[in-house]
């Protein structure tokens, strides 16, 4: 007797295997992509609850589908800095990892470069590379309030509150009506008291205690660990040599800017070269200014740059004509109105020119300038700072701006007065 066994397709057979496994793969990934996405939802629900493991736990799992997705990165980030219990090395470097990853294409690009800035600055006190980031930010972004905040106060804590300006003012034209007393308060603290003005930011950083103000030993401290933890610019170390020189002590300032690293022309730093200039003028090394003033990069604008070539041409070269010019452009920059010395040697030259008349007229100013920075007219400013609600008592700034000649500080003066008398008694009594 034969037997005979049904036929089967071994073809048909593996396709429906096949078919079948695919079904339960699709099935299982698309549940991973379901509980993914929902993990991102749950993350920012983490964040908002402060459940800061929690959050990191959901946003690596969603990550590992999504590494592009950049607001999942910059929470990730958060989540990582905000955890109280994490380390610097096992926080702040690793969000610095992820804020990396967002593409300039990204719409949270300017955010990204923003909060990398900030924890380069406040946390890592890296200025040189926060500054970057800020940069970028604000380019990307220039309606970023944070951004042009951090950028402002960098330049400032850095010795460069004469470069500050545009950064201030940017800032001050996004600032609600309401605020602007209070931002233009800080600006004239910025340049007349900056201790007071950056207490807070070196509270924030450690380097005074809560609650006590800045004072010039919190900025050598500030100084001195800028240069430390971001050894490799030449900012930090113009930075630190320029408070010395400014302590009257050239030849250590010399010193430090000798051991700054040489850079490639294009990264060179025109506050390391006005520093350098100032150094050694103060020193008598005439020479060796003259070569750092024809080495200086360009552009060749601002008024570093032309208070420095006017003091090179002036003492060095003695050709006062050319020394006349680059004084006035120097004067002419916000930052020079304040400058009194320079306008005493700007007369100086004017004199040696045969140009008396002028020259007096120079130094009738250099006095009025001279008289404004002295201490009790900016203990009187700090009085009337002190109560932003009384238009009466901020005429007072107007007419101080008004005899340096600063016509922007005046005109935004002149509005927040113009302000305040148009609001209710009860906003001016809690404007503050």
């Amino acid at each position: 007797m034969k037997f005979s066994f049904p036929r089967f397709n071994l073809r048909k057979t593996v396709i429906r295997c096949a078919v079948v496994i695919g079904l339960i793969a699709l099935g299982v990934a698309s549940s991973v992509l379901f509980r993914a996405h929902r993990g991102l939802s749950a993350a920012e629900t983490s964040v908002r609850h402060q459940d800061w493991p929690q959050a990191r736990h959901q946003l690596e799992r969603y990550l590992w589908l999504h590494p592009n997705d950049s607001q999942a990165r910059i929470l990730m980030a958060e989540a990582l800095v905000r955890d109280d219990d994490l380390t610097v090395e096992k926080s702040v470097r690793p969000a610095i990892g992820h804020l990396q990853q967002v593409s300039e294409s990204s719409p949270q690009f300017a955010e990204a470069r923003m909060r990398e800035g900030r924890l380069r600055f406040l946390v890592l006190l890296q200025p040189s590379a926060a500054e970057k980031q800020f940069r970028q930010a604000v380019a990307a972004d220039p309606k970023s309030v944070d951004a042009n905040l951090l950028l402002w106060k960098l330049l400032d804590m850095t010795g460069r509150q004469s470069m500050s300006g545009p950064s201030f003012w940017r800032l001050y034209d996004l600032t609600p009506e309401k605020s602007r007393g209070m931002r233009l308060r800080e600006w004239y603290l910025s340049e007349f008291h900056p201790g007071t003005a950056n207490s807070a930011f070196d509270e924030k950083m450690g380097f005074v205690p809560r609650g006590s103000a800045s004072s010039e030993g919190a900025v050598f401290k500030r100084l001195l660990e800028f240069r430390e933890q971001d050894p490799n610019s030449q900012l930090t170390h113009a930075a630190l040599a320029e408070w010395f020189r400014l302590q009257g002590d050239p030849q250590h300032a010399l010193f430090l800017l000798q051991q700054a690293p040489q850079l490639n022309a294009l990264s060179q730093d025109p506050f390391f070269y006005a520093t350098q200039v100032e150094v050694l003028i103060d020193l008598g090394e005439f020479d060796g200014a003259v070569e750092v003033m024809e080495s200086w990069p360009k552009p060749h604008s601002g008024y570093s740059f032309w208070r420095c070539r006017g003091i090179v041409n002036d003492e060095v070269l003695k050709d006062f004509q050319a020394a006349i010019t680059d004084y006035s452009k120097a004067l002419a920059i916000p930052a020079g109105k304040t400058d009194w010395p320079l306008m005493e040697r700007k007369a100086h030259c004017l004199v040696l020119a045969q140009r008396k008349a002028e020259a007096a007229a120079l130094r009738k100013k250099a006095k009025v300038v001279e008289r404004l920075m002295e201490g009790a007219v900016h203990q009187r400013m700090r009085r009337i700072l002190a109560e932003l609600q009384r238009p009466e008592g901020l005429l007072e700034m107007c007419d101080f701006y008004h005899k340096l000649g600063r016509t922007r500080e005046v005109e935004s003066w002149q509005q927040y007065i113009r302000f305040l008398k148009e609001q209710p008694p009860v906003f001016r009594s809690s404007n503050l």
